[in-house]
């Protein structure tokens, strides 16, 4: 876990420093205000910044003494108990720059296609109650959007301008349904802070989001579906949305993917969902990432396809201890397809709160 990378001897003098380091100083874009980090764990923080020799954060009442190469700097913060608010400062030779409302806690990534992507405000009237008052405002809930980014390389920069928030009236209806009342319910039971980065695009298939290496691979097994699409397009969303997020800690990944892979080659669905897997894994540096994967609802012309596909996830889970499948049996018919059903006057959602998110209790 990179214990050994904490540093607590001082390596400068941080008293000297105490003037506004303004934009000389630029942590991550994933390191922000109003962020949650993962307890129990040892976390790097890492970013750029103008000429300086020394960086360090306060963070607690402690601090912790990184690294600079060149332009680029990472210090690492060693394995925290859950809370906040709390204020996070990095401090070098360029002054200092202060971040608040930091909060540790559960982090999860939540990821797939549009069953994912679905938000309350699609939802007519049936989500409202999500948001519609001052009952879902909950500090403790703490929500990321990644931006869209589609790449022929990895890229090591996420995507468009974004912040970390808290869940309110706003804030809710425009995030992933699913993965907020995962989120909500995880909150509840755990008790501490949870952060939810949301990436999902709607119509993806899970070879959108495997590295090119990891999808030639797969190649050896079947011939994947294509039709030149973009969200059909293999490593795109891995290249552009993924492969930025590495080096993060997360407990876990909420996956809700399938569809776009039932058109002939969902019999090689475990196959492709044990890569993806692993990938993350490797990703995350965490062989003990837990992976929750929902299963699809029934869906117009392919209820058969896709009972294949769940079978593939649970026989996945079966042979995995960190695998959690979210059971989704009673969506009703195609018209009610994951929380969907379409009326003359719009979209209507119904059903979502049926999942049953399981908190095992030697996650927590």
């Amino acid at each position: 876990e990179d214990a050994d990378q904490v540093i607590t001897e001082a390596t400068f003098d941080i008293t000297q420093y105490t003037n506004n380091a303004g934009s000389k100083i630029q942590p991550y874009a994933m390191f922000a205000s109003g962020m949650c980090l993962q307890r129990d764990a040892v976390n790097r923080i890492w970013g750029k910044a103008s000429k300086t020799k020394n960086i360090a954060i306060e963070f607690q009442g402690k601090v912790y003494y990184g690294i600079v190469n060149g332009r680029e700097w990472e210090v690492y913060l060693p394995k925290m108990n859950a809370g906040g608010p709390y204020e996070l400062t990095i401090i070098s030779e360029l002054g200092r720059k202060k971040l608040t409302d930091v909060y540790i806690g559960e982090v999860y990534l939540c990821s797939g296609q549009s069953n994912m992507e679905f938000q309350p405000q699609h939802g007519g009237d049936v989500l409202k109650d999500l948001y519609s008052s001052d009952d879902c405002i909950n500090d403790n809930i703490r929500m990321l959007q990644v931006g869209w980014a589609t790449l022929d390389e990895p890229s090591t920069q996420v995507a468009n301008n974004f912040k970390w928030t808290s869940a309110n009236q706003n804030t809710v209806k425009q995030f992933t349904a699913v993965g907020y009342l995962f989120g909500k319910q995880m909150q509840e039971e755990l008790g501490c802070p949870i952060g939810l980065i949301s990436n999902p695009i709607g119509g993806s298939s899970i070879e959108f989001w495997l590295s090119d290496a990891n999808y030639n691979e797969l190649q050896e097994s079947y011939i994947t579906y294509t039709d030149g699409s973009t969200i059909l397009t293999p490593s795109l969303g891995y290249n552009g949305m993924l492969y930025p997020l590495a080096g993060l800690n997360l407990r876990g990944v909420v996956w809700y993917q399938g569809e776009s892979n039932a058109f002939g080659t969902q019999e090689y669905y475990d196959i492709a969902l044990k890569t993806f897997i692993n990938q993350l894994r490797d990703i995350f540096d965490n062989e003990q990432l837990i992976f929750t994967a929902c299963e699809l609802a029934r869906y117009e012309g392919l209820p058969a396809a896709y009972s294949i596909v769940n079978e593939k996830i649970n026989s996945v889970a079966k042979n995995d201890p960190y695998v959690i499948v979210a059971r989704n049996l009673d969506q009703g018919d195609w018209i009610d397809y994951s929380g969907y059903r379409s009326y003359n006057d719009g979209w209507r959602s119904r059903s979502f709160n049926r999942f049953e998110f399981h908190s095992r209790e030697r996650f927590r």
